[in-house]
């Protein structure tokens, strides 16, 4: 999304855009005193301050040119908006940028990967920004021209985010050759908000869209079978299950460093089995859940671990919390911990981001839990084993995987070693009273986890497009 002139004409209708998406837009802006005081409708009518806020939010676009290319060189475009569609393609720049196969990359960023990316790659990308013009007329500056665009890479994140340019014109409108999608989680494609939701690849366009793409890459069979699920037109042949950047970033090598680390800061002792809940950025309006059923999970979770300790005097427990970042209503699980009262083998500890590194709270955990967070079926590859809150009371987790996936699919999900899904209070409590009791390190042959992932999709992007493997080596 932009904010230009022409998108908000009035500083009311830009102040109204900056309440309903405060808590997105104060990370980004070192003006969040301002941000605050629109929220309370008390803000001065100070047009530069407003717009350096709406600028801090809206899509930008960055470019790298290579002054090392080989001749046959591609011309690449990457839209990513979210931290976790960031953290999927960050290593794939990472490489395309140091290698002569890659002409220039060109990076569209939304939102909170605004700053990530900055921050990376800040020195080597430069910014193409118009404040008069339409974002559209910086995209074209950055790859029209002699300079036009041969592969496009999108992530998926939220409706109107950044990847609806190569989804949806990448080919008509900006002629690139190939595009292709990078899927970094288990959760399929067309969940409601996404670039493509169901109201989108149901329609005739929709079909088209997807249709135009070249390749999905995803992180194993599992997630291939969900896309397939997804898109039963698609040709499964052109969805490649290499793995994703992910799980280069998972650092497995070093999960024992992770481990010591994480419990250090969280001030674990060596004999505390700690349970890691992993919050969620809202409810899941399309499966027509509970508008609170992170709280009431998160809840019913804590509960089960307190009456597991209170049975078993000589355990010790804690409870780890990890918001997640666009949680807006975060503070109502502080609010819950607070006022349970916890026997003297059981603690509770912010785990949140501001604490430590994903890395380090999911390798210093014993179990990791939530509704449907890619981390449960990435623990199982960190060793760990998981729970889904897949309780079966009306509008709670049960209702989300059974509406995010079919029959088939949530059977291979439980076959998965190491994934539990309770589906009752006392059935997580039996699970974690097991888990505790017989703690076990998973061991999972995923081929994936082998070399580096973002080296195969490159292979094979690379290979679809023609180039000659001979040449240009990475």
């Amino acid at each position: 999304m932009t904010f230009r002139e022409e998108q908000f004409p009035n500083f009311e209708d830009k102040a109204k855009f900056v309440r309903e998406h405060s808590e997105e837009i104060k990370p980004l802006t070192d003006d969040a005193e301002f941000v605050d005081a629109v929220e309370k409708g008390v803000e001065p009518k100070d047009k530069e301050r407003m717009d350096n806020i709406l600028e801090s939010y809206e899509n930008k676009i960055f470019i790298f040119e290579n002054e090392n290319a080989g001749e046959n060189a591609k011309r690449i475009l990457f839209a990513v908006d979210n931290p976790g569609a960031y953290n999927s393609v960050k290593a794939l720049i990472k490489k395309l940028k140091n290698s002569n196969k890659c002409a220039s990359i060109a990076v569209i960023t939304g939102g909170m990967s605004n700053k990530d990316f900055e921050k990376e790659f800040g020195d080597e990308f430069k910014q193409i920004r118009d404040k008069d013009g339409i974002f559209l007329n910086d995209l074209s500056q950055a790859v029209s021209g002699d300079r036009p665009i041969d592969i496009m890479i999108a992530t998926l994140s939220i409706k109107n985010g950044p990847e609806s340019v190569p989804l949806y014109s990448g080919k008509s409108v900006f002629g690139a050759k190939k595009t292709f999608l990078i899927m970094d989680g288990w959760g399929g494609a067309v969940y409601d908000g996404s670039a493509l939701d169901r109201k989108i690849t149901d329609s005739e366009a929709g079909k088209e869209i997807v249709s135009d793409i070249d390749g999905i890459f995803c992180n194993d069979e599992l997630a291939k079978e969900i896309l397939k699920q997804n898109f039963p037109k698609f040709p499964s042949e052109n969805i490649f299950d290499t793995g994703t950047p992910v799980f280069d970033e998972l650092d497995i090598e070093n999960a024992g460093k992770h481990r010591e680390s994480g419990r250090k800061k969280l001030r674990l002792e060596q004999n505390d089995f700690a349970i890691l809940y992993i919050g969620d950025a809202g409810f899941y309006e399309e499966f027509e859940s509970d508008r609170e059923i992170n709280q009431k999970s998160f809840e019913k979770s804590f509960e089960a671990v307190l009456e597991v300790a209170k049975k078993n005097p000589d355990m010790n427990f804690a409870v780890l919390l990890r918001p997640h970042p666009r949680d807006f209503e975060k503070n109502k699980l502080y609010e819950i911990a607070s006022r349970l009262k916890l026997p003297a083998n059981l603690k509770f500890i912010d785990a949140s981001k501001d604490v430590l590194s994903m890395n380090e709270a999911t390798c210093a955990a014993d179990v990791i839990e939530s509704i449907a967070s890619t981390e449960n079926l990435l623990a199982p590859l960190r060793g760990r084993p998981s729970i889904f809150m897949g309780f079966e009371e009306k509008g709670m987790g049960g209702q989300v995987l059974k509406g995010s996936y079919k029959p088939e699919i949530l059977d291979l999900i439980k076959k998965t070693a190491g994934v539990n899904i309770a589906v009752s209070k006392e059935n997580l409590e039996e699970i974690i009273f097991q888990l505790a009791k017989n703690p076990t390190k998973i061991l999972n042959e995923n081929k994936n986890l082998k070399g580096e992932a973002s080296d195969r999709i490159i292979e094979k992007i690379y290979e679809i497009c023609g180039n000659d493997k001979k040449e240009n080596k990475l």
